[in-house]
């Protein structure tokens, strides 16, 4: 097995796969190697994968999302060698994903996001309150945000970008650039102006716990959830959610206006797609499945207006 996966791991890296992704695939698949032992790949059936994967959840104690990732790097793994030729059949082809269970309903509504906001009593809090809520970042993310990672632009559509290239030394971050809204790049003009007075390259110069403390005052204040705390996530969620009741009026737009169910089909890929790369995930990511399921339960519970 060491010389297929060997040629599998070549093949990620010249398709382009991050570093991350070409090691997290090793980690998974000598995983497997171990626990199949002297089984040869030609011999491998699909109980024998059945075996690993109750294995990896009885006795590692994985998560459904860690057997989900794991499984579609495995059946990736197979379809390759099948397609190539150097399996006569696909043993993973008859593997199933572990049904996703979708946390209790957590997400902020919208009026809820607007009470976050407004808690925030001074221009550094909303700042870092909207960096979570309008341009969907990570609580490392935006510990992290230098002020020279924040570009104005006048004239345009947006007022202005957001470069994210950093987290804490201890994370990983996927490079990308995100649209500032209006909100935003007022509230971070300011924050900028205090940072250049205090002669500080980080834009709040705030601890990762520091943001949880915000991010919690706020939803105190707010009295959101007072059965429960606001977390970093929680904004970060109700940006997803935002995104994608935008996508879907769009879809629901090009259904009406008579566009094929392929397009339709192709429209929403091409929404959760660009979502991915908003939110810096993996392109093969569940999560804007997750979103559409909030969204969707959120409408089968608004009461209907008369």
């Amino acid at each position: 097995m060491h010389d297929a996966l060997t040629t599998y791991l070549d093949s990620l890296t010249e398709a382009g796969k991050t570093a991350h992704t070409v090691a997290s695939t090793r980690l998974d698949l000598q995983q497997l190697a171990r626990y199949l032992g002297r089984l040869t790949l030609g011999s491998v059936t699909a109980d024998d994968l059945r075996g690993f994967f109750a294995w990896l959840g009885r006795q590692q104690g994985n998560s459904t999302s860690s057997l989900r990732r794991k499984t579609a790097t495995v059946k990736g793994f197979f379809r390759q060698l099948h397609a190539a030729g150097d399996l006569e059949h696909d043993p993973s082809a008859e593997l199933l994903y572990p049904s996703f269970v979708a946390p209790e309903l957590s997400v902020l509504t919208p009026a809820e996001v607007e009470q976050v906001v407004a808690a925030a009593h001074t221009a550094s809090w909303q700042a870092l309150v909207l960096c979570l809520i309008d341009a969907g970042l990570k609580r490392d993310e935006a510990v992290a945000l230098r002020c020279e990672d924040v570009e104005f632009v006048d004239g345009v559509e947006s007022p202005g970008r957001l470069h994210i290239r950093h987290r804490r030394q201890t994370g990983r971050v996927r490079q990308r650039t995100l649209a500032l809204t209006v909100r935003l790049a007022a509230a971070l003009r300011e924050q900028l102006a205090d940072a250049s007075v205090a002669g500080r390259e980080a834009v709040f110069g705030v601890s990762a716990r520091g943001v949880d403390f915000i991010v919690e005052t706020c939803g105190r204040k707010a009295s959101v959830r007072p059965s429960g705390k606001v977390t970093p996530k929680m904004l970060r969620d109700a940006y997803g959610c935002d995104r994608i009741r935008t996508f879907l009026a769009r879809e629901r737009q090009a259904a009406i206006d008579g566009a094929r169910p392929s397009a339709v089909r192709a429209l929403r890929q091409e929404h959760d797609t660009l979502l991915t790369r908003e939110l810096g995930l993996a392109g093969e990511s569940v999560v804007p499945d997750r979103y559409r399921r909030l969204v969707a339960g959120f409408e089968r519970d608004r009461p209907e207006q008369g």
